[in-house]
């Protein structure tokens, strides 16, 4: 069974205080409203109860007798039964009268305590409060003997009041000049002596404080002993794990005894752990109402407080988890209002951020983005942020999966919506770099090296800021031009290298071009197109003038053609051959000497 730690005061224990006004419990309808109350409990006060707590509205019992509020209080709500027992008091108070009625004052009210305890009492059991079990079985606890004691006493014109201890309640005699405690759970305990007091102690095993100890007491009315019945029935709820019932009694309590502190203590700790059941069970309106109902009558309860933002909290992360986003959006923003917490504020944007990678995992990207679009003025404004950065984090998983997808234009749009929010992200600065890679490299293939370059023209006008696009363009061109000498193209590649020169450094376009001007000669002289390889020396010459290795090549392609000839005997050929030689190189003495050979055998 649960138990709490605040339930280990005894069943007739009350609260520390030296108040000795009989009326200073004066019931407080505002603060422990019983129609807000049971609403959020779901349970209603009988009829016959509603008009003990009218009348008690005052401090005094103007329609009851202590009695009748005692049989009422233990929780008889038919006036039928009410009725009967009230009479077996009556008969009681009878019988005492006639018993005592010729003594003063003072030993009828000694009188009266023994004879109760020899004809109306029997068995001491701290856990029984309640006045129609004594009157039935003539078993009690001190709270529900000093009821009937003083139930009975005050009809015979005795002045009564009940004393709480810590954990004890007795009666107390007032006379004129002078008062008298009242042990009433034992039969001589009138004005105790010492072997009185032993007896009381062993009985109950509570230590006797009187009431000179005024420090250790507090000294109630009618109302306030009734109120104690309702505590203690309060506390056997607790313990009979049946909490709405519980809270009810407590409240009771309290509205009877608003000093009664024990009670406001046990009151407000489970309210707290009622409401705690309620958020795990996600009954957040029920438990928000109790737990604002708690805080209007103890503001500073830090435990309650706690709940009440964590269930404001929770039923906006509930919200935010099951309900559409506009739904939870205004949960949200109603908890943040009324609990500050900060934790909200970045939830706010979460929401629309969840329900977008929803949609998003069924394929539905641009309605994602366009959830988080629409939405972003809703946003309280320290909300906006967050879900900038989550607008920026959702686009890059939407350009990775474009990319995946090899979808390049939809992955550059992405992008661009990426730098218009965040313009120095790195992440989509690389990406950008991958993805004009990949896609010019794919219009290559498929459109041509004419159409890849217009596009790597496009992008990186479009994108100036971004040095890193040029060096991309620079890595397109190597990857073009081994493509296109691979495959042995070697026109093509010098044609794109001399379109992209601006995009080269002048020692690398010189190598590079150089490379295949060499490769593209060497390949057409292994093949023996002499004429061809002569040619590419020369338009090499032209586009890097000043290169002696081309011209040392060149005169070397000039005479293998010439020996080509001769070894043909082809000796009009050859001599043609020196003879354009000699016009580009009219002082090379190889070229002279070969034609000389060639004219000997013309003659």
């Amino acid at each position: 069974m649960r138990r709490f730690v605040w339930a280990l005061v005894a069943y007739c224990g009350l609260v520390l205080g030296g108040l000795q006004n009989p009326q200073a419990n004066v019931p407080s309808d505002e603060l422990y409203a019983f129609s807000e109350l049971e609403s959020v409990l779901a349970v209603t006060t009988p009829a016959l109860e509603q008009r003990l707590i009218e009348d008690a509205k005052d401090g005094v019992f103007d329609q009851h007798t202590l009695a009748q509020a005692a049989l009422i209080a233990s929780g008889l709500s038919d006036p039928q039964q009410v009725s009967e027992h009230h009479t077996q008091v009556q008969n009681l108070s009878r019988r005492a009268q006639s018993a005592l009625k010729h003594l003063p004052a003072v030993e009828q009210a000694a009188g009266l305590l023994r004879w109760l305890h020899e004809y109306a009492l029997t068995t001491y059991a701290a856990e029984q409060s309640l006045l129609p079990k004594v009157l039935d079985s003539g078993v009690y606890n001190c709270v529900s003997v000093t009821v009937l004691y003083n139930s009975i006493g005050q009809t015979l014109g005795l002045r009564l009041r009940a004393v709480e201890t810590e954990k004890h309640v007795f009666s107390k005699l007032l006379m004129a000049n002078q008062a008298y405690d009242i042990e009433t759970t034992t039969q001589y305990g009138f004005d105790p002596s010492v072997d009185a007091i032993n007896q009381f102690e062993a009985k109950t095993g509570f230590k006797h404080i009187g009431s000179e100890q005024v420090e250790q007491t507090r000294v109630v009315g009618d109302v306030g002993l009734v109120a104690l019945i309702y505590f203690n029935r309060a506390l056997a709820a607790v313990e009979a794990d049946n909490t709405r019932l519980s809270l009810h009694l407590f409240a009771k309590a309290l509205w009877f005894d608003p000093e009664l502190t024990q009670a406001r203590a046990s009151f407000m700790s489970l309210i707290s752990v009622q409401a705690a059941q309620w958020l795990q069970a996600k009954q957040f309106t029920r438990a928000l109402d109790l737990l604002t109902f708690g805080l209007k009558l103890e503001p500073a309860h830090k435990t309650m407080r706690y709940n009440w933002v964590a269930g404001w909290t929770n039923w906006a992360l509930f919200e935010a988890e099951h309900a559409e986003p506009e739904k939870a959006l205004i949960r949200i923003q109603k908890a943040y209002k009324i609990t500050q917490d900060a934790r909200l504020i970045e939830l706010q944007a979460q929401i629309f951020m969840r329900h977008a990678l929803v949609l998003a995992e069924q394929g539905d990207w641009a309605d994602g983005m366009a959830l988080m679009n629409d939405n972003r003025a809703k946003l309280l404004p320290e909300s906006v942020p967050f879900l900038d950065v989550w607008r920026v984090d959702y686009l890059l998983q939407w350009l990775a999966d474009h990319l995946t997808k090899q979808d390049y234009p939809a992955a550059y749009d992405v992008a661009k919506q990426i730098l218009l929010l965040d313009q120095e992200n790195t992440y989509v600065h690389q990406n950008m770099r991958f993805l004009l890679q990949e896609w010019s490299r794919e219009q290559f293939q498929a459109a041509g090296p004419l159409v890849a370059e217009q596009l790597l023209t496009r992008v990186i006008q479009a994108h100036q800021d971004h040095a890193g696009l040029v060096e991309t363009a620079q890595n397109y061109v190597y990857w073009a031009v081994e493509k296109f000498s691979k495959a042995q193209q070697f026109e093509q590649a010098i044609a794109l290298i001399g379109r992209q020169k601006d995009r080269l450094e002048g020692p690398i376009y010189t190598r590079l071009l150089s490379a295949q001007y060499h490769q593209w000669s060497e390949q057409l002289l292994q093949t023996k197109a002499w004429q061809q390889a002569i040619q590419a020396y020369q338009a090499a010459q032209a586009q890097l003038p000043g290169t002696e290795a081309f011209v040392t090549n060149e005169k070397y392609a000039w005479d293998q053609w010439g020996k080509a000839r001769l070894k043909d005997k082809a000796y009009q050929g050859a001599a043609m051959v020196y003879q354009q030689a000699l016009q580009r190189y009219p002082e090379d003495a190889v070229f002279q000497q070969n034609l000389r050979y060639c004219q000997a055998f013309l003659h």
